[in-house]
């Protein structure tokens, strides 16, 4: 099933995806206190609004011509699923953290 989903693109997006989430929580973590905190997510979204925008575009016009929309339902519903799993995972970190006597 892994080589039905990755392809050559696919797992170089993959790894660029992940090469930038590495970028922008080391350029986050060097930026000075007084940095202003909005600053640095609206660049780093805005350059990848940009790159996905340049390499999808295309593919997704293509795609969407003259098919009607999913229902925006199953959008919310899956935002608020990875929503809820994220914060499990976080409560879960934290408490055990605390269980091996880590201030957090």
């Amino acid at each position: 099933m892994a080589e039905q989903l990755l392809h050559g693109t696919d797992v170089v997006t993959l790894w660029l995806g992940l090469a930038a989430t590495v970028v922008a929580v080391a350029v986050a973590l060097l930026l000075p206190k007084r940095f202003p905190s909005i600053l640095w997510p609206v660049i780093y979204s805005s350059l990848i609004q940009v790159y996905a925008s340049a390499c999808f575009n295309a593919a997704f016009e293509k795609h969407s011509e003259g098919k009607t929309t999913g229902s925006w339902w199953a959008v919310v519903g899956v935002g608020l699923a990875a929503c809820v799993i994220v914060v499990v995972v976080t409560i879960v970190v934290v408490l055990a953290l605390r269980v091996f006597g880590v201030e957090v």
